[in-house]
């Protein structure tokens, strides 16, 4: 039987997601054998929802170790990669880099060299180029077949989830083979509140909906390069894979 399974990584949105799924989604059939709180809707993949998808075979976190792997159906959030930028200068999380808050995020070295990047995933360290390539790499094998396996994966733009939150989440939905939720009545339930429930979302520094609507609503190319240096603009674009970005329908403001 199966369940929705939440990932993506830092900072585009996984908690948004997975609250709007659980506020308003079930597998109906799931709650007949299990239970009416057994809806169906998980936080994260089993492998967790920020890991790369070459863990999936390989790890599993705590709370999901009586999940099977191939029940899981994933939801894989991914956000407008300058916006992404500066949200990971806001917010590093287990990403270390060399940067600092007035020169963030920082592209290249000096000595023209690319800037890398060494996440933590778990106890194990993964050094990347840069936080693009690192950007290009987790996504592109995400969406490698070829290398990962042919199992079902549906990617999400967190710039839909926020302006059009209701047709997105119904429409997942029902793609996962689920219902609205029945105790709801109908209704819709929006996350107005910062998008944080549970024992494995992140700390108490998240931008809750309304921020973020306003944030995106002044969605100038001027706002998309804040905070990024002309050198940073320039390297952005150079390593940013332009195939990925093409396919979710993203531009480089310059």
């Amino acid at each position: 039987m199966a369940f929705f399974g939440i990932g993506g990584f830092f900072n585009t949105g996984t908690n948004l997601l997975a609250e709007l799924l659980i506020q308003n989604c079930e597998l109906s059939e799931r709650m007949k054998l299990y239970g009416e709180k057994s809806k169906g809707m998980r936080w994260q993949v089993p492998w967790g929802k920020h890991t790369p998808i070459q863990y999936r075979t390989k790890h599993v976190t705590d709370t999901d170790v009586d999940v099977p792997l191939d029940n899981s159906f994933p939801m894989i959030t991914i956000r407008d990669p300058y916006r992404w930028l500066g949200s990971m200068c806001r917010h590093t999380y287990s990403a270390r880099w060399r940067h600092t808050e007035d020169n963030c995020p920082n592209l290249k070295l000096p000595n023209g060299k690319k800037n890398p990047v060494n996440v933590k995933y778990k106890e194990e360290p993964v050094i990347y180029d840069s936080l693009p390539e690192l950007y290009n790499t987790w996504y592109n094998d995400f969406l490698s077949q070829d290398k990962y396996g042919d199992f079902p994966r549906v990617f999400v733009r967190f710039e839909d989830l926020m302006f059009y939150g209701k047709n997105v989440t119904e429409t997942l939905c029902r793609c996962g083979g689920g219902q609205p939720r029945a105790d709801h009545g109908g209704d819709f339930y929006h996350v107005g509140a910062s998008a944080k429930m549970g024992v494995n979302a992140h700390g108490s520094d998240k931008t809750n909906l309304l921020q973020a609507l306003i944030r995106y609503g002044h969605a100038s190319t001027e706002n998309r390069m804040k905070g990024l240096s002309r050198e940073d603009l320039e390297a952005a674009k150079e390593l940013f894979d332009p195939d990925l970005l093409n396919m979710f329908r993203y531009t480089h403001p310059i």
